[in-house]
Order: C-alpha cells, then sequence, then structure tokens
C-alpha cells in the first residue's frame, strides 16, 4: 500500500479522504512500513508463531476432553476420537501484516491524543 492508494477510490469506497493531520499520520505510517519491510515481515512471524501457539492447545485441549470422554461408561469413542486429531491446513484470514502496521500506530496516535485532551 503507498500513499496514493490511500487516497484511490478502490481503497475508500465510500469517502474519500479528508486532508486531516489523522490522514497525513496514516500516510507516513504506510511510508515507514514500504521503507522497511522487515517491519512487516517481523509481524507476519508473530502472526504465525501466535497461530502455532493456539493450534497447539487446541490440540491438548482435545486430548484432554477425549480422554474425559473415554472414562465414560458404556461409550466408546476412545478408538475414534483419541485418533482423529485433525490437521489444521488454513483457519480464518489474519489481518494482513500491513494493516497490523497501521492499526498499532493509529492506536498508539490516539492515545497520544486522548492524553493531551485530558491534561
Amino acid at each position: 500500500m503507498t500513499k496514493d492508494s490511500l487516497r484511490s477510490s478502490e481503497f475508500n469506497l465510500f469517502l474519500t479522504p479528508s486532508d486531516t493531520e489523522l490522514t497525513e499520520f496514516i500516510g507516513e505510517v504506510m511510508e515507514l512500513g514500504d521503507e522497511f519491510p522487515a517491519i512487516h515481515m517481523m509481524i507476519a512471524d508473530d502472526q504465525d508463531a501466535l497461530a502455532r501457539s493456539k493450534k497447539k492447545l487446541r490440540i491438548l485441549d482435545r486430548r484432554y476432553a477425549d480422554s474425559k470422554v473415554c472414562d465414560i461408561p458404556c461409550i466408546d469413542l476412545c478408538g475414534t476420537a483419541a485418533s482423529a486429531v485433525p490437521h489444521l491446513e488454513q483457519g480464518r484470514p489474519r489481518m494482513s501484516p500491513e494493516l497490523v502496521f497501521i492499526f498499532m500506530n493509529l492506536h498508539a496516535y490516539l492515545s497520544r491524543t486522548l492524553e493531551k485532551r485530558i491534561l
């Protein structure tokens, strides 16, 4: 994404961006991300690491639940449920690293603006 795409009609379907300080800030954040693509790669790596840890936790939860189901008498699910650990290939779509970077900076920007108003 570039600063020009921020002002394009494809990016802004309903409204054209106004010429405000916030629009300028978002444009600068987008330029910073374009200048240093390693930022986006690190965000993508963090997203991958978080997805792997959540997947591992879901597998452990499923194994625990399956072991508890096996303890219930008169139910023969142990053979099928314990061996049927699903292989998760593709989950829900993630936010792009570019958008994550924009929202992180936007959160910091708006937090500073709110602090200035309070003080």
